[in-house]
């Protein structure tokens, strides 16, 4: 979380210096890379020892819809966030995990919500709410 965090405020700061003009395409070329190295180094600590890659069935269909997704995606934030800011990004972003998450549990019945998860959500609605509020209250 810290991590996307630092690169939405990171990007925010990219997208709205004064005198810089940078469209999304551009981003990327800057950002990518080090998006890149900084989520290879966990990945290779602590994920790869544990795959077994007799196991993966690769799919290119699958695969090149989840990349046009996710390019789609990188593409439409940038506006965002040099229109916004990153916490409008980041607030968007919890209201996508969580209607992810609930089309999960439709689509796929053997996933399912604890009553733990639903009290998570809950709160995490609840401040959400509250930020929102104070933030059109209090004056800019």
């Amino acid at each position: 979380m810290f991590a996307e965090a630092l690169r939405l405020v990171l990007t925010q700061v990219l997208l709205q210096k004064k005198g810089l003009t940078v469209n999304p395409i551009t981003s990327l070329y800057y950002i990518a890379p080090c998006s890149f190295v900084c989520l290879f180094i966990p990945w290779y600590m602590l994920e790869k020892p544990s795959m077994d890659a007799s196991h993966i069935e690769f799919n290119f269909w699958i695969f090149f819809s989840n990349a046009i997704c996710a390019l789609a995606l990188n593409f439409s934030i940038f506006p965002v966030i040099g229109r916004t800011g990153a916490v409008t990004v980041r607030v968007a972003g919890v209201w996508k995990d969580w209607i992810l998450i609930a089309l999960s549990t439709v689509i796929f019945p053997e996933s399912t919500i604890t009553g733990l998860n639903i009290i998570g959500y809950a709160i995490g609605i609840v401040l959400i709410m509250f930020e929102t509020a104070l933030m059109t209250l209090l004056p800019s």
